[in-house]
């Protein structure tokens, strides 16, 4: 019998939009004021430092501000940074929360399911997006693995959240946009997982968080 459900945040519950300004616009910027360079040879210089990162995402502290800072050598004010995007968004009436997450979320509420939320996004980030979206209400639990648990989400983590919230593994439904870090890690630790792929390019997985009302 499921008794809760968690959720991964960006790319499951909202879009990736806050995050792509940050590292692939203002950082660049950034890099481009501080060095007195074009900022096209200062994107293109970052981007190929990100994709070095992706290489070696188990390095948790490619995650935060500080390697970037000495990589780039630039100072970065993620706070300052983070609300003037958010700010900036409001004023143009973007959103960044998907159209079915607070209907899914309030129905599994109403179900009374325990609902917890497992990410990446490092808290600096998550407080925006919390205040963005309203959403932190809704549940029981929130956990930056990054700030909160110093690891990238692996089946330790799922085990160690289950078993800090009484809850066997096989109790718990985990929804998330990564093969790795979404389906192959939480089935690692026991739990049921669950891939939404909302283009729809890969078999077995759900394109709209609704079809998870009829599981629960």
């Amino acid at each position: 019998m499921i008794k809760a459900v968690s959720f991964d945040l960006d790319g499951t519950l909202i879009n990736e939009k806050i995050d792509e300004i940050f590292w692939f616009e203002e950082i660049p910027k950034l890099a481009a004021r501080t060095h007195k360079i074009s900022y096209e040879s200062a994107k293109k210089n970052a981007m190929e430092k990100y994709e070095e990162a992706d290489r070696q995402e188990k390095d948790i502290s490619w995650y935060g501000t500080e390697k970037w800072e000495r990589f780039f050598n630039i100072k970065i004010e993620a706070e300052k940074m983070i609300k003037e995007i958010k700010e900036r968004m409001e004023k143009n009436s973007e959103n960044i929360i998907f159209p079915e997450t607070l209907l899914v979320l309030k129905e599994l509420k109403k179900r009374n399911i325990k609902l917890i939320l497992i990410t990446h996004s490092t808290n600096e980030f998550l407080k925006t997006k919390m205040e963005m979206t309203g959403i932190a209400q809704y549940f029981n639990l929130i956990i930056s693995t990054i700030s909160d648990m110093k690891s990238i989400k692996n089946d330790e983590c799922y085990k160690e959240i289950c078993r800090k919230n009484n809850l066997s593994p096989s109790e718990i439904l985990h929804i998330g946009d990564s093969i790795n870090y979404d389906v192959e890690m939480p089935k690692r630790a026991g739990m049921n997982c669950l891939l939404i792929d909302r283009k729809k390019y890969t078999p077995n997985s759900i394109e709209n968080l609704k079809e998870v009302l009829k599981l629960v």
